[in-house]
């Protein structure tokens, strides 16, 4: 595997990525006000939409300034074959992440709720758990599958690793990028495995595709899913 040519991001890029995570967070923000809605599978796919409509515009609007197509402004491997092949790998990467990560954070906000810490539940986790159809499951399945690791991919990987990769080491851009990832999920219990498992797709995706870190992030997400619906 190949690293991908590093993108440039202009400071608009960067700005506009800012300003959309902190808008897409801020429901998570008022997540202890007595009248926030409960989460919905509809919300959770339309949040999971908005993210990859968002990182599509600003991936084409790169496209067009560099003069190349919107699969290798992205980093997407442009031989069908190669791109299953990195989606298959990837998916055993960040399947064998979740079943290793999932016993210390497990004991992480146990033990933050033991110092009495409040650890809520992500929005994702809620609707899940409130999803009373098998539609709704579905919906929430489709959104935290797919939708998801796909808009959340081409933001935090193709759009803002691959701008800071432009004008920073790997060894600098890569923690900074996942160091972001985790911040902007708002949910501290959880922070620390956000952080290495965003490390685990920002290493795939400057060493690899975004097929790759595409796959794994799938994986992760679908084996957390399996693993909550089994408690």
């Amino acid at each position: 595997m190949s690293a991908p040519p590093p993108g440039r991001a202009t400071f608009g890029d960067c700005l506009l990525a800012a300003a959309f995570a902190v808008a897409a967070a801020a429901p998570a923000v008022a997540a202890g006000a007595p009248d926030k809605p409960p989460p919905t599978p509809g919300g959770l796919l339309a949040g999971a939409a908005a993210s990859g409509i968002f990182a599509l515009v600003l991936l084409a609007r790169r496209a067009q300034r560099a003069g190349v197509r919107l699969d290798e402004a992205a980093g997407y491997p442009a031989a069908r074959r190669a791109a299953g092949r990195d989606i298959a790998r990837g998916a055993l990467c960040g399947a064998m992440a979740a079943f290793a990560l999932a016993p210390p954070m497990m004991w992480f906000v146990a033990f933050l709720a033991r110092l009495g810490f409040e650890t809520p539940a992500q929005d994702a986790a809620e609707a899940v758990l409130l999803a009373g159809t098998p539609g709704g499951l579905a919906a929430c399945a489709a959104a935290i599958v797919l939708l998801a690791p796909l808009g959340e991919e081409m933001l935090y990987r193709a759009v803002i690793l691959r701008g800071l990769r432009a004008r920073l080491p790997a060894a600098a851009a890569l923690p900074l990028a996942s160091a972001l990832f985790a911040a902007l999920h708002l949910s501290p219990a959880h922070a620390p495995g956000l952080f290495l498992v965003g490390l685990l797709f920002s290493v795939l995706y400057d060493r690899g595709s975004l097929a790759l870190s595409f796959g794994a992030h799938a994986a992760f997400n679908a084996t957390n899913l399996a693993m909550l619906l089994c408690a």
